[in-house]
């Protein structure tokens, strides 16, 4: 029996039955990569389906002001948050919990490369003392390349021999609009996110989207080492 299989028979017998009828799908904005940066936004939408449709329940959106100086020019780059937004912003410590209540134990957790942002949220739990969340996880870029072979079938179309697949690849694959606003905002990556997982999944069951778990999911960063 995998980890990931003894993990969902446990958590059965503690009468949580996690479901593809309810998904929280979030994304977090830092200032760099887990170990130095800091979670500086988190974004998340929950949706429970309702026949054959998925409808949003509730939202959690909420900017964090850093507590030390590091900052990625790398990062903000790619979040184009300025600090002095952070200024008067809540700190972690006051937000994290608020964040991990939201994240309902029989809810399945979705997101892309997921492995990074779930590190940060183990860090900072941890550094907290908070309980790190058990959640099964499902992540968009794993069942892309390992459950439908997109890197392969998009390396092949543009004539390359290795194709590393971003959000903005499965956004254009499976046409889906930044309909919230601008990327990048942790709250609009959420939605897109969750657009595209449920176009992806396409009647899949659950064993079939290559699961893994909120508590040991790792992040391998672009050279394929962890932090």
């Amino acid at each position: 029996m995998s980890d990931i299989d003894n993990k969902m028979n446990i958590a059965k017998k503690s009468g949580v039955k996690p479901s593809l009828n309810k998904i929280i799908v979030f994304d977090l904005e830092t200032t760099g990569l887990p170990g130095l940066g800091e979670i500086i936004e988190i974004g998340a939408i929950k949706y429970n389906k309702s026949g054959s449709k998925y409808k949003v329940v509730n939202m959690f959106s909420e900017r964090i002001k850093p507590l030390s100086d590091f900052w990625s020019e790398a990062a903000a780059q790619t979040h184009k948050i300025k600090r002095e937004k952070l200024l008067k912003c809540r700190t972690i410590d006051q937000v994290l919990p608020e964040f991990l209540s939201f994240l309902e134990n029989d809810y399945i957790i979705v997101g892309h490369r997921l492995g990074f942002d779930c590190t940060f949220i183990r860090i900072f739990t941890e550094k907290l003392g908070l309980e790190v969340p058990k959640n099964i996880v499902l992540d968009t870029y794993k069942i892309a390349i390992n459950v439908l072979n997109l890197d392969k079938k998009l390396a092949k179309k543009h004539l390359k021999s290795h194709y590393d697949l971003h959000l903005k690849d499965l956004v254009k694959f499976y046409n889906v609009s930044y309909t919230l606003g601008d990327n990048h905002r942790a709250y609009v990556d959420a939605r897109v996110t969750g657009e595209i997982f449920f176009k992806m999944k396409n009647g899949m069951k659950l064993k079939q989207l290559f699961p893994a778990s909120f508590d040991t999911i790792q992040f391998v960063n672009m050279f394929g080492a962890k932090p």
